[in-house]
């Protein structure tokens, strides 16, 4: 059998001890704030002291410096305004060089449009566009008749010359005489499943295809800017900057006799 032994120290910590809290800061010297406790004091005094030694530390540096000292980064920076800058930071480049810049980019954007337009015709290729209509139940065929009679007594099979297994197309609907020459043939139903994915992947696709012509419409537009920049670079004489209510810009000259 164990026995449990308690000690003073357990006891102590079971007892409730008094609260000992921080002094506030009087009353009559509320208008300086609150009360500098110790530690405030210690990190004011650690970054007090911190500043004198780097400030002793550039006193140093600036007693012991050879006048005589050169490196290359004193020709090629200086300060502005307390900002250091080099000639790296300040070379621009020349108008040429600019207009080639200009150049460039437009050819980047026009090869990116056609690879854009390439891959809209490759998707739109391969994907089944007249089985999506067909299964599209929205899509009706309307035949009219002269009386309720012919109506009821109507015969889909006999109208569209077509067997009944193959009125559901709306495409590539077979003739009797067509299927004497060459019967089609038929395969396996697909699942439900099967029907599920195939219509997920006909939408991506069909999203794929949408997104890629809202980047081309995007591509083509910043072309025509960067187009329209260049010749502007090009004009000369004063001109007048209009933009019209669907947000175009348009620059006008004024005429003058030649």
């Amino acid at each position: 059998r164990q026995h449990t032994v308690t000690t003073m120290s357990s006891l102590r910590n079971v007892v409730k001890r008094r609260e000992h809290k921080e002094r506030a800061q009087p009353r009559k010297r509320a208008r300086k704030g609150l009360l500098e406790k110790h530690k405030d004091y210690v990190l004011r005094a650690k970054d007090y002291h911190g500043k004198e030694r780097r400030i002793r530390a550039l006193e140093r540096k600036a007693y012991f410096r050879n006048p005589d000292e050169f490196y290359f980064g004193m020709v090629n920076s200086k300060t502005e305004d307390g900002i250091h800058k080099t000639k790296a930071d300040q070379k621009k480049h020349s108008a040429a060089a600019m207009k080639e810049m200009n150049r460039q980019d437009i050819g980047y954007l026009s090869l990116k449009r056609q690879v854009d337009a390439k891959k809209v015709e490759r998707i739109q290729q391969d994907m089944a566009f007249t089985e999506a209509a067909a299964h599209d139940s929205k899509r009706k065929h309307t035949v009219f008749v002269e009386s309720y009679k012919e109506a009821k007594e109507f015969d889909e099979e006999e109208f569209f010359d077509t067997p009944a297994k193959l009125l559901g197309r709306v495409s590539n609907r077979p003739r009797h005489a067509d299927l004497a020459q060459k019967p089609v043939l038929h395969g396996p139903q697909p699942t439900k499943g099967q029907l599920k994915k195939a219509q997920r992947a006909r939408e991506l696709k069909y999203k794929e295809v949408a997104a890629r012509e809202k980047r081309r419409v995007r591509l083509a537009k910043a072309a025509a800017e960067l187009e329209k920049k260049d010749r502007l670079s090009h004009a000369r004489g004063a001109r007048q900057r209009i933009v019209k209510n669907d947000g175009t810009v348009v620059h006008k000259w004024k005429r003058k006799r030649k």
